[in-house]
């Protein structure tokens, strides 16, 4: 009986830790991705003819296309941190391959040699694209953290001694 009562407890506490990192802490990391890209997005939002500017300065987007791509990059922004909050799972999803293609950009821009602000902070707050793409690592990594945190574990059924038929 009391083998019963451990096998139990510690099953339980298989479902509220994933190899030893809380669900919880990983909802944590989700909630302060969310933050950075819902005010992120939101900043550019309020100024969206300056991030096309932006946006264009990169050279990859058709003049007639870079204002409609800077509305879609900021909704896709402010999704993302908003999924993160709400369902932190495809929260991280969406940012990690959203941060995969801003490195992507960033690094076309480093590759032709430009020297401008990266675009991604709110507030005039001036990035190189070096500096840029290390900050996007960290973040991919941070979402990454999230994907692994808060994923269910699943009880493993024990062997059958029996024969299939």
């Amino acid at each position: 009986m009391r083998e019963q009562g451990r096998s139990l407890s510690s099953e339980s506490m298989s479902t509220q830790q994933v190899h030893g990192v809380t669900p919880l802490f990983g909802r944590i990391v989700a909630a302060l991705l969310g933050i950075v890209f819902v005010v992120s997005g939101g900043a550019k939002a309020t100024d969206v003819d300056m991030f096309a500017v932006t946006v264009g300065e990169y050279g990859i987007v058709p003049d007639a296309m870079v204002h409609a791509t800077a509305i879609t990059l900021v909704i896709i922004e402010v999704a993302t941190g908003v999924a993160l909050f709400a369902i932190p799972r495809l929260g991280a999803r969406a940012a990690i391959i959203l941060l995969l293609v801003f490195v992507a950009v960033l690094g076309y821009g480093m590759a032709r040699g430009l020297d401008i602000d990266c675009g991604c902070l709110p507030f005039g707050v001036r990035e190189s694209l070096p500096v840029a793409i290390v900050r996007d690592g960290v973040m991919i990594v941070a979402a990454s953290f999230v994907l692994y945190s808060t994923r269910r574990s699943i009880p493993r059924c024990p062997p059958s001694s029996g024969t299939n038929r």
